[in-house]
């Protein structure tokens, strides 16, 4: 993520932009979330997440923005925030960044009637809503990888969140014309190839390989919750 931010800071490249559009893409509903939480409805919501990324992209924020230690959600956040302060007293008009838009507006709607919690500061159903999205972004990267063997991977995507039993395996195996021990096999298979990719997925947003294993603690405990 720091990468695709000091990339589009340093070079107006089509990869470029396609790696701040990826960034756009993971971090959107998180965003979303957060402003709800914080009391705005479903379309002031919207539109800020929209602005803020029109002003993320904009040639004098990545100007001066440098990568710093610590967690990449931490400083958008922040980020996110410093810049709500700041439109306050704008013309709600100018928050759409001059018509720049990133996430198809109809995007959001898919999330409207999503549920909220009177209980749940904003920063932490920022924080949940990010450790769902890189759970879902992981999920569909081994979804693919296994394309050739969907059948498959769907019935042991289950397993991956939960262990199965030896009756659920044989019945898997029954069903698809496959051995007890291969079915397992298959999903010890999955399951590495899950944490591999999910390793991956938040190794993108820290600076250095030791807060890996600390931000992969927080987001399995922020999805068992």
């Amino acid at each position: 993520m720091w990468s695709a931010v000091v990339e589009a800071r340093e070079a107006d490249t089509p990869h470029a932009l396609q790696a701040l559009d990826g960034l756009a893409r993971a971090y959107w509903r998180p965003l979303y979330v957060f402003r709800r939480q914080r009391g705005s409805d479903h379309e002031t919501a919207a539109e800020d997440v929209q602005g803020f990324f029109a002003h993320l992209l904009g040639r004098d924020f990545l100007r001066f923005v440098q990568p710093r230690e610590g967690r990449f959600r931490t400083f958008l956040l922040t980020s996110f925030t410093r810049w709500l302060d700041d439109q306050r007293d704008r013309a709600h008009a100018a928050k759409r960044g001059g018509g720049q838009s990133l996430i198809p507006l109809q995007e959001f709607d898919s999330v409207c009637g999503l549920a909220l919690s009177d209980q749940e500061a904003p920063a932490e159903a920022f924080d949940r809503r990010w450790a769902r999205e890189v759970f879902d972004s992981a999920l569909a990267r081994l979804a693919e990888a296994w394309a050739e063997r969907t059948e498959l991977f769907l019935a042991l995507r289950a397993s991956l969140t939960g262990g199965a039993n030896g009756e659920e395996y044989a019945s898997i195996g029954s069903r698809l014309g496959l051995s007890e021990g291969a079915v397992k096999k298959a999903a010890f298979d999955l399951r590495a190839k899950f944490a591999r990719i999910i390793r991956e997925e938040v190794r993108r947003t820290v600076r250095d390989d030791d807060a890996v294993d600390e931000e992969l603690r927080y987001l399995i405990r922020l999805l068992r919750q």
